[in-house]
C-alpha cells in the first residue's frame, strides 16, 4: 500500500558556488539516499510525486523556498511531512541562524550575507503556512572532517552550527505535531566517517526507515521508533574505530547524540510504512515513546509560540518584540479575558503574568494555561524538560 499522506522535501547542499572550501559532497548523497528509501514501495511507500529532492545547483535560496511552497500547496491537515536538510548551519553578523544554500555569500568577517541563504525567519514563515499536523524536521547541519587529509593535521574546520535551541522552539510553534531531529546535540559534530558515502547520521536514518533495528507489528514506523533506533545506532557507529578513527574522535569531541525536540506530551505518529506494509494497525501510546536516557528536549507550547513571535512578524507587526502594551502585541489582539475559572488577564506591561486562558494571534489559538513554578523537571545530563505551566516576571 502507498503511504499516500506522506510528503517530503530533501535538501543536500554539497557544493557552494561562492565557497569552494565548504564543499562536502557526502551531504548530497545523504539527501539522495533518504529520498530513494522514502519512495521505495518495499520500505516507506511515499508517492513519487510527493517527494522533492534539491541538491547542489538546485538547492539555492530560491529553489528551497519554491520547494517549501510546493509543500504548502500539496499538503493538508491530514498529511505527514518530512523535511530533511544536510549542509552547513551558520550565522549572519546580527546573530541570525541560517541553513546555508548553494548560493550563500559571506562578508569580510566570514558571516552569511542576508538574502543569500535560508534564514530562520524564511523557514519559520513558510512552515507556518504548512497545514500538516504531523511534521518531522531533520537537520544534519554540523559535519566533522577527517584526520589525515593534510598529513598529520586536521582538515579545515567548516561552518558547523547546529540548530539553536531558540530556533528549534520557534519551529515547534509553527503548527501542531512538529518534531525536530538533529544529527547531534549542541556543541557536538555530525561525523562523516571514513568508510561510507553517507554521513553516519544519514546512514542510520536510512537503515531505520528500512526497518533495520526496528520491530513493529503495527505496519508503520513511528517517529519515536525511528528516534530510539537512531540514537543508539549513531552512538555505536561513532564509537567504532573502523568507522571513526580515534584521532578524529579526539579532535571533534568523540561523541554524537542525535537529539529530538518536541512539544511536551506530543503523541506518536507514523512517519513511514514499515517494510512496505499492506495495512496499518493502531497506535499504542504506552509503547511509543522516547526511551529514558536519550537526548530528549521538550518545550512547552507557550514557549514555542513566544519564541516564534520573537523571530518573525505576525500580521505585519512585530509580536513579542518592541511593541508590547495592554492587551495588544504588535497590533494583533491577544484575547486574554478571564475564562470560566476566573483566571486573571495577561498583563504584558506589568511585573508578573499569570495566563489562565488562551491567546489568539492572527486567528490561531495558543494554549497558554499556566500556574505557579516550574514543575516536573527531571534531573540528569540529557533531558531538559520545560513544563507548560509557569509564572514568569516581565
Amino acid at each position: 500500500m502507498p503511504f499516500d499522506q506522506g510528503h517530503a522535501l530533501l535538501i543536500g547542499v554539497g557544493t557552494y558556488a561562492n565557497k569552494s572550501g565548504w564543499a562536502v559532497p557526502t551531504t548530497v548523497e545523504d539527501a539522495r539516499t533518504v529520498a530513494a528509501v522514502l519512495r521505495d514501495p518495499q520500505f516507506c511507500g511515499y508517492v513519487e510525486g510527493q517527494v522533492t529532492l534539491l541538491s547542489n545547483e538546485q538547492a539555492t535560496r530560491q529553489g528551497v523556498l519554491a520547494g517549501l511552497d510546493t509543500l504548502i500547496a500539496q499538503t493538508s491537515t491530514d498529511s505527514t511531512v518530512l523535511l530533511f536538510y544536510s549542509g552547513h548551519g551558520h550565522y549572519d553578523s546580527a546573530g541570525a541562524y541560517y541553513l546555508t544554500t548553494h548560493d550563500v555569500q559571506t562578508d569580510a568577517a566570514g558571516k552569511v550575507v542576508p538574502g543569500t541563504s535560508l534564514s530562520q525567519k524564511d523557514l519559520l514563515e513558510k512552515l507556518r503556512a504548512v497545514k500538516a499536523k504531523r511534521m518531522v524536521l531533520v537537520f544534519n547541519a554540523c559535519h566533522s572532517g577527517e584526520i589525515g587529509v593534510l598529513g598529520d593535521e586536521p582538515a579545515p574546520d567548516l561552518p558547523h552550527a547546529n540548530v539553536p535551541d531558540d530556533t528549534a522552539a520557534a519551529l515547534l510553534g509553527t503548527g501542531d505535531g512538529r518534531v525536530i531531529l538533529t544529527a547531534c546535540r549542541d556543541q557536538q559534530y555530525s561525523f562523516i566517517g571514513n568508510n561510507s558515502t553517507l554521513t553516519i547520521f544519514a546512514e542510520m536514518l536510512v537503515n531505520g526507515l528500512q526497518g533495520k533495528g526496528i520491530i513493529s507489528n503495527r505496519g508503520y514506523i513511528s517517529i519515536f521508533d525511528l528516534y530510539n533506533y537512531l540514537y543508539d545506532a549513531v552512538g555505536d557507529a561513532v564509537a567504532d574505530d573502523n568507522r571513526v578513527s580515534p584521532q578524529t574522535r579526539q579532535h571533534y569531541g568523540g561523541t554524537q547524540e542525535p537529539q529530538i525536540t518536541i512539544i511536551k506530551q506530543v503523541g506518536p505518529f507514523a512517519i513511514a510504512l514499515y517494510k512496505g506494509a499492506e495495512a496499518l494497525g493502531e497506535f499504542d501510546p504506552q509503547q511509543s515513546n522516547v526511551d529514558a536516557g536519550k537526548a530528549l528536549r521538550t518545550v512547552s507550547r507557550t514557549e514555542a509560540r513566544e519564541k516564534l513571535a520573537e523571530q518573525i512578524q505576525i500580521g505585519g507587526d512585530v509580536v513579542g518584540g518592541d511593541k508590547v502594551g495592554g492587551d495588544k502585541v504588535g497590533g494583533d489582539k491577544i484575547s486574554a479575558g478571564g475564562d470560566a475559572s476566573g483566571a486573571p488577564m495577561y498583563k504584558a506591561g506589568g511585573n508578573m503574568e499569570n495566563v489562565g486562558n488562551t491567546e489568539t494571534v492572527e486567528g490561531d489559538k495558543i494554549d497558554a494555561r499556566r500556574s505557579q513554578g516550574f514543575v516536573n523537571r527531571p534531573t540528569g545530563p540529557v533531558t531538559q524538560t520545560f513544563d507548560n505551566t509557569h509564572t514568569e516576571e516581565r
